[in-house]
C-alpha cells in the first residue's frame, strides 16, 4: 500500500461512515400502547375478488381487416351506381358492427333511412349478422323496428380500401375506411 493509499483510507473509512449514517433515518416507532390496555384486535385483510382480464385475449387474437370506420362511398341497387347520393357509416368492431344510412327514396320528400346494431361472426365466407336493435322507414315513410334477434348473411369483399357489402349480385353498398 502506498503512502498515498495509507493516508486517504481514514478518510474514505469516515466517509463511507457519513453516508451510510445519512441514508438510513431513523425509523418512527409507533407509541407504546398504554399501561393496562388491552391488546388491538388483529387487523383483517379485506377481501379483493380478482379482476376478471377479459382483454387480454383479445390483445392477442389478430384484428380481422374488415374491422373500423367505414364512410359510404357508393350505393348499387339493380346494378346501377347512385354515386354520393347516398350518405352512411358504419363502425366494425371484433364482434359488434353499428350501421347508420340515409339514402335518397323514389319519393323526393321521404328519404331512406336505415340504422342498427349488430352482432356479427364469419361464417364460411360471408358474415352472419344478429340484429340488436334497428329501424328503417318503408315506401310511405313509416318507421318500421327490426325484430331482435335476426339473423341475416351478407358477403363482405374487401377489394383494397373498399369494403364492398353485398346484398346480391346486383345490389350492394361500397365504403371506404374512415380511420
Amino acid at each position: 500500500m502506498t503512502n498515498f493509499h495509507r493516508a486517504m483510507l481514514p478518510w474514505f473509512l469516515a466517509g463511507a461512515a457519513a453516508i451510510g449514517w445519512w441514508q438510513d433515518p431513523v425509523k418512527d416507532r409507533p407509541a407504546p400502547p398504554p399501561a393496562g390496555a388491552a391488546p388491538l384486535p388483529p387487523v383483517v385483510e379485506p377481501f379483493v375478488s380478482p379482476v376478471p382480464r377479459l382483454d387480454l385475449q383479445l390483445r392477442a387474437t389478430p384484428r380481422d381487416p374488415i374491422e373500423g370506420f367505414w364512410q359510404l362511398r357508393d350505393r348499387v341497387v339493380a346494378g346501377i351506381s347512385e354515386g354520393t347520393r347516398s350518405k352512411g357509416w358504419m363502425a366494425v368492431g371484433r364482434s359488434h358492427l353499428l350501421l347508420h344510412l340515409l339514402a335518397e327514396g323514389t319519393d323526393p320528400g321521404v328519404p331512406i333511412l336505415r340504422a342498427g346494431a349488430r352482432r356479427w361472426q364469419r361464417d364460411q365466407g360471408q358474415i352472419r349478422m344478429t340484429a340488436l336493435a334497428g329501424h328503417f322507414n318503408d315506401a310511405d315513410g313509416d318507421l318500421v323496428l327490426e325484430k331482435a334477434g335476426l339473423v341475416e348473411t351478407r358477403r363482405f369483399e374487401l377489394l383494397g380500401s373498399v369494403l364492398r357489402v353485398l346484398q346480391d349480385d346486383e345490389n350492394w353498398l361500397e365504403f371506404v375506411r374512415a380511420e
